[in-house]
């Protein structure tokens, strides 16, 4: 061995060892042994971003995704997003000759067959953060039968800020709306692909979602879409992690999944058990509604028995007592 390849040891040191890697179970995530493999954990993050309906139906079939849950852009909806744009937006007013702190706010008035209607206003507010005064800036007009936009000014406001800036604005973001797919829309895309797909939360606040592996395709389909979707506008992420099969991860599991559906059940059935007791009329689409959410919690319920080979024996029965409940609800207050 040469004087440069000698390891030089000097006295009272321990020679470190070599950094050990440990070897993978897989080449990647989507290798992983179903053997070993319970499902994913999930995260997805969508940043500004405009696709028109056409090139995501596009992105769609070329990732093998049903385009049925790419739905065609709702001009009512296009509406509000654009007047919501402004909600509680911060700005300076000149009030009673000095230049004061306010907010703006959107209020609906009016909706119906033919339009709705919305209010531009804004609040005075003080360093307290109390509201002193409200004013009506402008009447917004939307018409269901041709998609107009048309705008009442309130003439006996003063040129206490340049609120017409405002007004071309929503119009501008209204138009927008129309024509393209943004991130919230997309983000409403997303998550009726993800119920679908029976996630559940294992964690109280909402973080770290969990999907079955029966659904791995579809779930990595979307990754791949989301990687053509971050070609069109950067920063749109889907990142998938293997979760293994343990005896502690199928309890922590099988607790979220008793948390999250019992939790709903138990709250729909106190509203019924409330409408009963004051002899309430349930309307048919709330009724619907609610057998709806029961069904879904039935196939999550056999989703997840199947998966973690068990039996979920105390949802099965709160189900069973929902149905009936609900039966009994149709056919006396609907």
């Amino acid at each position: 061995m040469s004087q440069s390849a000698q390891i030089i040891q000097h006295p009272g040191k321990t020679q470190k060892k070599p950094l050990q890697v440990n070897k993978a179970i897989a080449p990647t995530i989507q290798e992983v042994s179903d053997d070993i493999l319970l499902g994913y954990i999930f995260g997805n993050s969508l940043s500004q971003i405009e696709v028109t309906p056409e090139k995501l139906s596009e992105l769609f079939k070329n990732n093998n995704l049903p385009t049925d849950f790419v739905s065609s852009i709702k001009n009512h909806d296009a509406f509000r997003r654009a007047t919501a744009s402004v909600q509680n937006k911060r700005i300076e007013v000149m009030y009673n000759n000095a230049l004061v702190g306010a907010k703006l706010e959107i209020d609906e008035t009016t909706c119906d067959d033919d339009k709705i209607i919305r209010f531009l206003g804004r609040k005075i507010i003080n360093k307290p953060n109390e509201e002193l005064n409200y004013t009506k800036i402008a009447k917004i007009i939307f018409n269901r039968h041709d998609g107009t936009l048309k705008i009442n000014r309130n003439k006996n406001v003063l040129p206490e800020y340049p609120y017409e800036d405002i007004l071309r604005g929503i119009k501008s973001v209204y138009e927008n709306n129309t024509e393209y797919h943004n991130e919230k829309t997309l983000r409403n895309i997303f998550m009726k692909m993800f119920n679908n797909m029976h996630p559940v939360s294992i964690m109280e606040n909402g973080y770290f979602k969990f999907i079955p592996k029966k659904y791995k395709e579809t779930l990595f389909n979307m990754r791949s879409l989301m990687d053509d979707l971050s070609e069109l506008a950067p920063g749109q992420r889907l990142e998938v992690f293997p979760l293994v099969n343990t005896e502690d991860i199928n309890e922590m599991l099988l607790k979220a999944v008793n948390n999250n559906a019992s939790k709903e059940i138990n709250a729909i059935m106190k509203d019924l058990q409330e409408g009963i007791a004051n002899d309430v009329k349930f309307h048919a689409k709330t009724i619907n509604t609610y057998k709806e959410r029961f069904k879904f919690y039935k196939e999550e319920m056999l989703v997840y028995e199947e998966l973690l080979d068990t039996s979920m024996s105390s949802l099965g029965k709160l189900l069973s007592k929902a149905n009936r409940m609900i039966d009994t609800t149709d056919t006396q207050n609907v």
